[in-house]
């Protein structure tokens, strides 16, 4: 009979670790984003109802970002900082950088990328092209 409810407890257990990991996001120091921050950042629609280039789209500050994003980008150096707010998204989850805790910084192609943690970067690597070409020049 204990046998049975052991089972039953590690059924349980798995399902509770599943939950987590599918709420709280990709990588182990993943934070979970507010419902008020979307997935991805949406670009403003300029007044003549066209999106903006990707190079005033990439023109993003400090004063663009959530107080929670600026906090977990505070640990970079200045350099890095500018850079993550420059990329914005991480190139493989689309993810804010920032939102799922400090970014993670990757060497790919002669480039600094950042990613929005440590679990992306094998997908980074394996398909560099496909992700360098969604980051602004």
């Amino acid at each position: 009979m204990w046998r049975n409810e052991i089972a039953g407890l590690n059924v349980g257990l798995l399902l509770s670790l599943s939950t987590l990991i599918l709420a709280f996001g990709c990588g182990p120091s993943s934070a979970p984003r507010p419902a008020s921050e979307p997935a991805s950042p949406t670009p403003a629609v300029a007044e003549g109802g066209s999106e903006p280039s990707a190079d005033s789209a990439a023109a993003a500050t400090e004063a663009d970002q959530p107080a929670a994003v600026l906090e977990s980008l505070a640990d970079l150096s200045p350099e890095d900082r500018a850079l993550a707010i420059k990329q914005r998204i991480c190139p493989v989850s689309d993810e804010t950088l920032g939102s799922m805790g400090t970014p993670a910084k990757v060497r790919v192609r002669d480039r600094d990328v950042f990613i929005c943690c440590e679990s992306c970067e094998e997908d980074l690597l394996a398909k560099p092209d496909e992700f360098l070409a969604k980051l602004p020049k």
